[in-house]
Order: C-alpha cells, then structure tokens, then sequence
C-alpha cells in the first residue's frame, strides 16, 4: 500500500517520491472522510507516522547499552547455551555424543558479550594421560596454529574412564581474546619437554673409543662428530653435543664410515 511505499522511499532518501506519495495519501484522507472531524483525525496520524519514519531514515543506526561490561564478539554458533556447571559431571560417551553435533547460529542475534576471563576447555582424554592429571593441578596444552604458546591450564575435573577415555575440565585466565572465536578444536597435553637436537637413528654409530658419534658431510670429506644420547624415541634420538650444529648435513646411510673419508 502507499504506507509501505511511502516507508521504502524515505529508507531510500528518495524524498521527491515522499512528497508525491504524502499528497496521494492526503487525497485519500479527503475522498474517503465522511466529516470534516475524520479528515482532521486522518490528516494528524499520517503526519505523525510521516514524522516517525522521517526520523528514523535520519537515524539508521542506535546504541545498544549492555548492564555490565565485558568483551564482545560476533562469533556466535548456538553454543552458548552450554553452562560450565554442566560440563564438570560429564561422561565421555556424553562428551563424544556432544562434539559430534552441530547447532545452528540463534536468528537475529549479532553478537555475544563475555564476562569475566576465565574459561573452561573440556576434552577427551585417553586413560594414560589421564592418570597423570590429578584435580586442582595444572597442565600445559598446545592449541597448535590457533595459539602458538603453552598454556598452563588449571585441572577442574575428571570423569570415571569409558572405553578407555575419559573427560577432563581444564579451566584458564589467560589468553581470553585469542581464543574467544574457538569451539571446537583439538589440543596437546605437554608432560615433557626435551632439549636436543633430534637426529635419525641409522645415523648413529659408534667410534673406537665407544662414544657415540655421527658423521656429516664437510665439503667431500665425512667428517665425525661426538654425541651424547638424551632420549631414545622410536625412530629417532634427541642428542647433545659441542660439536654438532644445526644445519649440519649428516649422513645417514653409508658403510666404512671414519673421519677424513672422501665420498663420491
């Protein structure tokens, strides 16, 4: 109807149609009046609506107050719904059933606010590890590319073991704005950390006064170069050393290997 035209011009700022529009709607008034009371009534609510909506083309954008302060961010995906106090008696089935979900972004909604900056991170946790966890200790975690540092988390809770797994509550103070926009994503448990430098296994040999050694490539000659083994790991050793360097270009597979020996 003209209302409606009326409303879609003034969005526009297409105020020469305004003006067209507003005189059809007065002719209506008049021709559709039965006294002079009706027009007079008629005439007053549409000037009064032509005012609101006036002003509201003038202001297309308000301020939202929020009763406390707190971060805001536009990532929202239909979990916010989630309370921490329903997590910390979580079961890993519940937990497993939990993350295979997907829930749908609340219509009309722009943003959340967080308050406050500790949150929680819950994770399925394989039984191993989780015997090294106790309550109330903490843990360092890796988030990978989304957080490059360790994070050392505080443990809130731990389910009784399911198949093997169980659910463990982590919470943290740190590093809110970094990881505000994440949900679902996978982390490292760091129990250890070893400083080395980590070389294949074929690569380490013996020498005549039963030291470990291994052997690089010096211009065209296999030069030697003592080692001591750390850490012995599956398919390779964490060693340290004076005389190796980073960047050395060791030799890993070759026979009758001993110092000052041209290659080919």
């Amino acid at each position: 109807n003209d209302i409606l035209k009326l409303k879609s011009a003034l969005y526009a700022g297409n105020f020469a149609e305004v003006e067209d529009i507003s005189l059809q709607l007065k002719t209506l008034a008049f021709t559709g009046a039965k006294s002079v009371s009706e027009i007079k009534a008629q005439l007053d609510e549409l000037k009064a609506e032509l005012h609101g909506l006036l002003n509201l083309a003038e202001q297309r954008s308000a301020a939202i107050y929020a009763t406390r302060s707190g971060l805001f961010s536009t990532a929202v995906d239909g979990w916010e719904t989630l309370s921490t106090a329903s997590l910390q008696n979580l079961r890993a089935s519940e937990l497993a059933r939990l993350l295979k979900e997907d829930r749908d972004k609340p219509d009309n909604v722009l943003g959340k606010l967080v308050y406050g900056m500790k949150w929680y991170y819950i994770a399925l946790v394989d039984k191993d590890d989780g015997a090294l966890l106790d309550i109330g200790s903490t843990a360092n975690l890796l988030f990978g590319k989304y957080y490059n540092q360790r994070l050392k988390m505080k443990v809130e809770s731990i389910s009784h073991i399911e198949n093997g797994m169980c659910s463990v509550v982590f919470s943290c103070d740190t590093a809110m704005m970094d990881i505000l926009t994440m949900r679902k994503q996978e982390a490292e448990l760091v129990f250890e950390e070893f400083t080395g430098l980590r070389v294949p296994r074929k690569s380490i040999h013996v020498d005549e006064d039963g030291n470990a050694c291994v052997y690089v490539q010096t211009a065209l000659q296999a030069e030697r170069k003592r080692v001591k083994v750390e850490y012995d790991f599956k398919d390779f050793y964490v060693v340290s050393s004076t005389e190796l360097r980073v960047g050395d270009q060791i030799i890993v597979s070759g026979k009758n290997l001993y110092n000052g020996r041209v290659l080919n």
